[in-house]
Formats: C-alpha cells, structure tokens, sequence
C-alpha cells in the first residue's frame, strides 16, 4: 500500500513540474493528488492516471 501510494506522489510532482502551464493546472493537479490520498479504490487510482489526470496538460503529450 505504501508503495502504491509512494508511486502516485512521485508521478504527481513529477506531473506538476512537468507542466508548467498555469496556476490553475498546477492547482488542478494537485487537487487530484489531494483526492488520490482519500480514496479507498486503488485499483481506480491507476485508471485516473492514466484517463484523467494529465488530459489537456503537456506531461500527457509528452508521454
């Protein structure tokens, strides 16, 4: 659990200093992370990264 959790906080930061957009992309993501540490679903943390999370930002493109 603490890996999962580990891996999710290193792929936001790394996230969020990719993207050096705007405030409010930074603040986006990092209410994402926020929701990522209360949720019960991991399985559904690892959808979201790779769905939702960095749609529209430059990380998803660069990937």
């Amino acid at each position: 659990m603490f890996l999962i959790f580990n891996n999710v906080l290193v792929l936001s930061v790394f996230g969020i200093s990719q993207c050096g957009q705007s405030f409010w992309d930074k603040m986006e993501l990092f209410l994402l992370i926020i929701g990522w540490f209360f949720r019960t679903d991991y399985s559904q943390i690892a959808i979201d990264l790779f769905q939702s999370s960095f749609k529209g930002h430059s990380i998803h493109r660069r990937i």
